[in-house]
């Protein structure tokens, strides 16, 4: 069985989006947004607390945050790197959210792991880790 969001092809706009907006009236959408916002502190603090203030190792710094280690490799922004880390994982919350319906919620979830351990290759593959 195909599931709302399976079907854009064959449905208009206006009813995508009124399935769309139905849909983030439940809790159930709002969930995986929830448990990404409660979880987001703690891994910054993680992360702070591993890099030990510039004096540490960065592993775990990576780990959590490859995205912003990577950009720090790319673009050398700071700023972008803060926000990066603050955003990542409420981004996840809300793709999950979306997918919450049907199977795709666990096949997104899946790739949202694939593609995170990629960038957590990537950011050891290109920055020192000393």
């Amino acid at each position: 069985m195909k599931s709302k969001y399976e079907k854009i092809e064959q449905q208009s706009t206006t009813e995508i989006v009124a399935v769309i907006l139905r849909d983030m009236k439940t809790l159930e959408f709002w969930k995986p947004i929830i448990v990404s916002l409660i979880v987001t502190p703690f891994v910054l603090f993680a992360g702070v607390v591993s890099a030990g203030g510039g004096h540490g190792d960065l592993i775990w710094f990576k780990v959590l945050f490859p995205y912003s280690g990577l950009q720090a490799f790319i673009f050398q922004s700071a700023a972008l790197g803060i926000l990066l880390m603050i955003v990542q994982f409420p981004v996840y919350g809300t793709i999950l959210a979306f997918a919450s319906k049907g199977k795709s919620f666990a096949l997104t979830g899946l790739i949202l792991t694939v593609v995170h351990i990629s960038a957590t290759v990537l950011c050891f593959v290109f920055l020192d880790t000393t």
